[in-house]
């Protein structure tokens, strides 16, 4: 059977909501609210407003944005995919390529916006490590609303427009990688004290992985941005899923917690002072590099329960490197 866009991004969102730290139950009550929401609508102008892939996933930072119909063989994705993309696959194709696809990682089309609805999923990573639920959600909401002011006045759709004219599917994956990269190095570094005792270890074993070393070699390597390689690690936790940076408070109920060590692919410089005042330590391993091991992670699994193969042509900051 051919592999078609909307069997590889189902596939994605199952191994999302395999991945999410929330259980099943609770992805099913997004669901649940998602239907009453949709229910309570009153005109059929009010439903045909409503983004119904909330009735089937809670991964609003994420959408099939134009399905050709294409079979896909090979990708061509990016960390951030726009209209140039779109016509670089274009060229290409004119070329011989056969690019079936062309994905991006950052949101993108409907899916921007939709990525502060997926940041909620950062309180129930709080309350699993001990925090409690009014003290991530409450300061999460003023955090979000914030957010979405700031959201939606941009021009979102710009690339829908060239991937429809050029008859080429397009999409966003967002989410579903940032589970993938952040279960990996939680599975790697937490509960590891013994094995990661300073920040100089965290620092040098990262290098190890294949995505990081690449980016260092392009001059972006991972970095301590709060405490120093001669502090001991502690307690050691990676948050990278959740759409975006959470609230400021965060920091504070991690070290609650009992969490010493912070591993993040990004931290606005705020953020970073806040980690110093509360005595955090933060180690940034690199934006480009973590999404791109979200992503290998994602497309090999992909491949795994699908049963089927195809090729991926990097661009746009994606950094390759399969695991099969």
């Amino acid at each position: 059977m051919p592999l078609t866009f909307k069997q590889f991004f189902d596939t994605a969102i199952e191994i999302a909501i395999d991945n999410d730290p929330r259980d099943k139950a609770a992805i099913a009550k997004l669901r649940e609210k998602a239907q009453k929401d949709y229910d309570a609508l009153k005109t059929e102008a009010e439903k045909e407003r409503f983004d119904k892939d909330r009735l089937v996933h809670p991964y609003s930072d994420s959408r099939i944005i134009n399905d050709s119909g294409k079979e896909i063989k090979q990708l061509m994705v990016g960390i951030d995919c726009e209209g140039p993309e779109l016509l670089l696959a274009d060229q290409l194709n004119e070329r011989g390529k056969a690019i079936d696809l062309v994905l991006t990682h950052h949101p993108s089309g409907k899916s921007r916006p939709g990525v502060t609805g997926v940041m909620s999923s950062q309180n129930d990573f709080l309350e699993q490590l001990g925090v409690p639920i009014s003290q991530a959600e409450i300061p999460m909401k003023k955090w979000v609303a914030e957010l979405d002011r700031r959201i939606h006045p941009g021009n979102h759709t710009r690339a829908d427009s060239f991937s429809k004219l050029l008859n080429i599917s397009f999409g966003c994956i967002h989410t579903p990688a940032d589970l993938m990269v952040e279960n990996y190095l939680n599975n790697r570094y937490r509960n590891q004290e013994d094995k990661y005792y300073y920040l100089s270890d965290i620092m040098e074993d990262i290098y190890n992985i294949p995505e990081y070393q690449q980016a260092a070699c392009n001059n972006a390597p991972a970095a301590i941005y709060a405490g120093a390689k001669d502090n001991r690690a502690g307690k050691i936790i990676v948050q990278m899923a959740g759409g975006t940076t959470g609230s400021i408070k965060t920091y504070e109920n991690l070290v609650r917690a009992g969490y010493s060590t912070l591993i993040v692919m990004h931290l606005p410089d705020n953020h970073r002072e806040e980690c110093e005042k509360q005595n955090l330590n933060v180690v940034m391993v690199g934006h480009m590099a973590s999404d791109s091991l979200g992503l290998n992670l994602l497309f090999d699994e992909i491949q795994r329960r699908t049963k089927q193969n195809f090729t991926v042509l990097p661009v746009a900051g994606f950094l390759q490197h399969s695991r099969l």
